[in-house]
C-alpha cells in the first residue's frame, strides 16, 4: 500500500502524524517502531522527540485524529433529512477496504490498548458511533419504520459488530467483498423488519 497522501509534505509534526496514522492502520501499534515512522515521514530523529516524548504519545495524537475523522464521517452518513432506514443504509453500505480493516477497530485486540493513552480515542469513536446509530434506530422505531419490539441500543451494537466482524471475515479469507456482504446482509434484515411493519 502507498503511504498516506501528504506524508512527505508539510511540517515535520504533520509528516510524523501522517506516517503514524498510516502505519497504525497497516501494521498496528505493537509492530510499528519509531524508526518505521521516521523512514516513512522522512523526518529526523531529533524532530520526532522534539514533537513527541515517545512512541505512545505520537500514537495517541495520531489516534485522536483518526477517531475525529472517522466520527465526522460516520455522523455525516447518519445525519440528514432522509428517512432513518436510508441513513442506516448509507452508513452500512459505504465503501470499506475489507482487507485493510477498520482504521481504529483493528487496534482493539492489541494488549497496548489497555493503556489509557490508546484506549481513550478508540473508545471515544465507538461511543460516539453507538450513540448516533442508536438515535437513528430509535427514530425508525418511533416513526413506525421498524418494530416497537426492536431495542435501539442492542440493535446499534449488533450493527456495529456486523461491520467489525465483516472486516475480520475479509482478512481471514483474504476476500475484500466479505465485509460488504456482511453489511448487505444486515441491511437486508432491517428491510425485512421494516417490511413486516407494512404487511397486512
Amino acid at each position: 500500500m502507498k503511504p498516506e497522501t501528504g506524508t512527505q509534505h508539510g511540517s515535520s509534526r504533520r509528516r510524523l502524524l501522517n506516517a503514524a496514522k498510516d502505519l497504525l492502520w497497516r501494521q498496528g501499534y505493537e509492530k510499528t517502531s519509531p524508526q518505521d515512522v521516521l523512514t516513512l515521514s522522512g523526518v529526523g530523529k531529533g524532530s520526532l522527540y522534539h514533537h513527541f516524548p515517545g512512541k505512545l504519545d505520537l500514537a495517541r495524537a495520531a489516534l485522536e485524529e483518526v477517531s475525529a475523522e472517522l466520527t465526522e464521517k460516520s455522523l455525516s452518513l447518519l445525519s440528514g433529512d432522509d428517512p432513518p432506514l436510508e441513513r442506516l443504509r448509507r452508513w452500512l453500505m459505504t465503501p470499506r477496504d475489507g482487507l485493510m480493516g477498520c482504521r481504529i477497530g483493528r487496534l482493539a485486540n492489541e494488549s497496548a490498548v489497555f493503556e489509557a493513552a490508546l484506549h481513550d480515542p478508540i473508545a471515544d469513536y465507538f461511543r460516539a458511533l453507538e450513540q448516533r446509530v442508536t438515535a437513528v434506530i430509535a427514530e425508525a422505531v418511533e416513526t413506525g419504520h421498524l418494530p416497537d419490539s426492536l431495542p435501539p441500543v442492542e440493535t446499534a451494537r449488533a450493527l456495529m459488530s456486523v461491520v467489525q466482524g465483516g472486516y475480520i471475515l475479509s482478512r481471514v479469507h483474504q476476500d475484500p467483498t466479505l465485509c460488504t456482504n456482511a453489511c448487505r446482509g444486515a441491511m437486508a434484515m432491517l428491510e425485512a423488519l421494516a417490511g413486516s411493519r407494512s404487511a397486512p
